[in-house]
């Protein structure tokens, strides 16, 4: 809460709990409070008037022009739904989410310095799976992945 509050204002996090991505309150066992899912390091930091600029490229070859449409779409979707962030086509950035076919599906968590890889592989060109990954790549991880 703290992290994501720091790092992107009280009205994110304020989007991201009437979302539902985020808890209402902060559940605390002894001295420990429970870690939200958000990476501790790596968030994306270019902003332009408040909202968080991500660019992202497609690997060359790896998806046809229909595919690159339809994984642009499900994530401005889900760009336009939080209100905080925006996925841009890279241009001269140089740090960026490389959408690539490797094997499965996979994303790194938290921007990565240079080319930072999202894998939408065979199976993995559904809105939702091309949502989970991207997600990794804004910092999440998996609730079974925090330490409490």
């Amino acid at each position: 809460y703290k992290l994501i509050m720091g790092e992107y204002g009280e009205a994110v996090v304020e989007e991201l709990r009437e979302q539902g991505i985020l808890p209402a309150m902060q559940a605390t066992v002894g001295n420990h409070t429970r870690n939200l899912g958000t990476a501790p390091c790596n968030l994306w930091s270019t902003r332009v008037s408040g909202v968080v600029q991500i660019p992202y490229a497609f690997a060359s070859g790896h998806y046809t022009n229909s595919e690159q449409v339809n994984i642009a779409e499900w994530i401005s979707e889900m760009a336009r739904e939080s209100g905080f962030i925006n996925f841009v086509p890279q241009t001269s950035q140089s740090n960026y989410v490389l959408v690539q076919t490797e094997s499965g599906c996979w994303s790194w968590v938290g921007m990565q310095s240079g080319a930072h890889g999202v894998s939408l592989g065979y199976g993995c060109l559904t809105l939702g799976i091309a949502q989970h990954e991207f997600l990794h790549a804004l910092s999440f991880f998996h609730e079974q992945s925090c330490p409490d």
